[in-house]
């Protein structure tokens, strides 16, 4: 297979070769491809969620959200997810 890249590209490939992150350029390619695969299986997960709780909704069967309780869920599973910085 051949893969043409613009030169904004291939310079972006060589910097992370040249910067040690990969051996090759075809690894820098590959773990990009991965990246991507990743991602894509990311968002389509989200999608999925969000259609779902559409459909949910359509069929009344949702619940009212309390804004401020879900921040106060959030910043707590941040907090535990994080781990305090050592102080001198």
């Amino acid at each position: 297979m051949t893969i043409v890249l613009t030169p904004e590209q291939e310079a972006a490939v060589e910097r992370l070769v040249e910067g040690g992150l990969f051996a090759s350029k075809d690894a820098a390619i590959a773990r990009s491809l991965d990246w991507l695969r990743e991602e894509t299986e990311k968002f389509e997960a989200i999608r999925r969620r969000i259609e779902e709780s559409m459909a949910q909704s359509a069929r009344g069967e949702s619940r009212p959200v309390d804004a401020h309780e879900i921040m106060r869920r959030d910043r707590k599973r941040l907090q535990d997810e994080i781990p305090p910085t050592p102080t001198a």
